[in-house]
């Protein structure tokens, strides 16, 4: 018995170490799924917001500058237009809202449009307008 050394509790230690590496495992796992589940559901920026193609906020940003900010993909690339002069043939959006009396500037972007005005015109006799105008090619493309 001299010769023996004593161990106390060392079969337990090594089932609670046991369990916390499967609990640990477990959590890893349970992570990884959830994750992957995250990438997959938000990496689809084409995606739109409830099926529909809509305008999700149209923010005032200077006196003379509207924003509309819309839930898909406008365009792949950015256009600015200074003048109804400088518009492309096939850019009917573009077209269209130079169509609106008081308009003297259209970007359009991927997921936004700006509109400027000029100052004597108000937003509230532009903006109705130009939402019917964005909503109708977002449909219709």
């Amino acid at each position: 018995m001299a010769g023996k050394p004593r161990v106390h509790g060392r079969k337990s230690l090594i089932r609670y170490e046991w369990l916390n590496l499967v609990l640990l495992m477990f959590a890893v796992v349970v992570l990884t799924l959830f994750s992957s589940w995250v990438f997959q559901y938000y990496s689809k920026p084409d995606t739109e917001l409830d099926g529909e193609a809509s305008i999700l906020s149209e923010v005032v940003t200077d006196a003379d500058v509207c924003m509309f900010t819309v839930g898909t993909r406008l365009t792949h690339t950015s256009r600015r237009y200074q003048s109804p002069l400088d518009i492309t043939p096939n850019d009917t959006l573009a077209k269209n809202l130079f169509g609106i009396g008081g308009i003297v500037e259209v970007s359009i972007h991927e997921k936004s449009v700006v509109l400027r005005k000029i100052p004597s015109v108000r937003w509230e006799t532009i903006q109705p307008a130009a939402r019917g105008i964005i909503t109708d090619y977002m449909r219709n493309n």
